[in-house]
């Protein structure tokens, strides 16, 4: 009964010690990392952006082993609420919105000894949505089997997402009737007809003044 209990409290601790991990700004956790790729204005440690509403927004995320042995790290995103001191990951189901977002070429890297992948992300932010910063977290996870107890590892990179509304070129009636493409092409047949059609009034003229004065 005795070892039953300690069993017990050695599983109950160990799931707690995932459950309580938050994304830390530029997060290791010994074994690998997880960072922005690029900088966001002056921030190297979170993805800050400004996304439009109804359209697809592209970033990238770097993962990296650091260790001598082969790793495989899964990625997944989700909600989250900072607060005043923290930064707290929204794990239900029905708290997934605007981390549903967020996705990823693939959800599991297998990375070898010391190896670094850059991976791709890309945000679609729905049509006529809420124009405000919606906060998230791209978390990193590998699972590191015990004996009796399975801790998995959980780091990640603060996301916050400004939707704003889309450009004035995207809304303008001209940009949503014609790409820019189209307007260059129509503009360079245009040219083209003009140059022609001043080359032929130019000879008539030219042919006209000859009868005139032969």
């Amino acid at each position: 009964m005795k070892k039953l209990i300690t069993t017990i409290q050695t599983l109950t601790l160990a799931t707690l010690c995932t459950l309580m991990l938050v994304p830390a700004a530029t997060a290791s956790s010994g074994n690998f990392t997880i960072y922005p790729t690029y900088m966001h204005g002056n921030n190297d440690s979170w993805i800050i952006l400004d996304a439009e509403s109804g359209k697809k927004t592209t970033d990238a995320i770097t993962l990296e082993n650091l260790t001598n042995q082969k790793q495989t790290i899964y990625l997944e995103a989700k909600d989250a609420t900072p607060t005043k001191d923290s930064f707290v990951i929204n794990d239900q189901p029905a708290s997934q919105v605007s981390s549903q977002w967020i996705s990823f070429p693939q959800s599991e890297y297998t990375l070898e000894p010391k190896q670094k992948v850059q991976v791709p992300i890309e945000i679609s932010v729905p049509q006529n949505i809420e124009r405000k910063e919606y906060t998230n977290a791209i978390l990193a996870s590998q699972n590191n089997p015990g004996e009796n107890v399975n801790i998995v590892t959980r780091i990640g990179i603060r996301t916050y997402i400004n939707v704003i509304p889309p450009s004035t070129l995207q809304a303008s009636t001209l940009n949503s009737l014609f790409s820019i493409s189209d307007i260059y092409w129509f503009l360079s047949v245009f040219a083209l007809a003009a140059a022609a059609f001043y080359t032929v009034i130019n000879y008539l003229d030219h042919k006209k003044y000859a009868k005139n004065h032969a």
